[in-house]
């Protein structure tokens, strides 16, 4: 019922459109172990954000510029060995970009690490040179690999102090 009075009943008072086009419960938004702590719904406004809701005489108020928000549209930008060169690609996932990293680095992609390659921005002979793997070694554990060195030891205790390895 909430869902459905948000996206019915939320409108622009100067337009009388929706507010809202799309609620994402959270099962479906988030995944992991985390979800739980996630927000019940996800709320995709018409505008992607840019109706800013503050302390006024009215519930929504325009600004003259766009302020404290994310867009979902963002920029991929690829150079190297294997890139298509002067093509564009589909617009691609953000959940994506982590297993296209991990291609081109050579290393295996976790099995339980969400998205997959990019495909699109290889050309096909780099593709079929380099095949991809997916395993049980985890970002941790390739950190860990025997051939650490240095760098990557330093690398590894930044990951950790920003949360991303135990």
């Amino acid at each position: 019922r909430l869902m459905n009075e948000l996206l019915t009943d939320c409108v622009d008072p100067e337009t009388g459109k929706p507010l809202i086009d799309k609620i994402t419960p959270r099962e479906e938004a988030f995944a992991g172990p985390y979800m739980g702590v996630a927000p019940d719904l996800t709320l995709t406004l018409h505008d992607h954000g840019f109706v800013s809701v503050r302390r006024s005489q009215t519930i929504t108020a325009k600004r003259t510029q766009v302020m404290g928000t994310h867009h979902p549209d963002g920029i991929l930008i690829a150079r190297g060995p294997g890139i298509r060169q002067g093509e564009e690609i589909e617009p691609v996932r953000l959940i994506d970009i982590a297993p296209t990293a991990l291609y081109c680095m050579g290393l295996r992609t976790p099995e339980d690490l969400e998205g997959t390659k990019i495909t699109d921005m290889f050309t096909p002979a780099y593709l079929a040179a380099h095949a991809s793997s997916t395993g049980e070694r985890t970002m941790a554990a390739v950190a860990t690999g025997p051939n650490m060195d240095g760098d990557d030891a330093d690398l590894l205790e930044r990951l950790k102090a920003l949360g991303y390895l135990e």
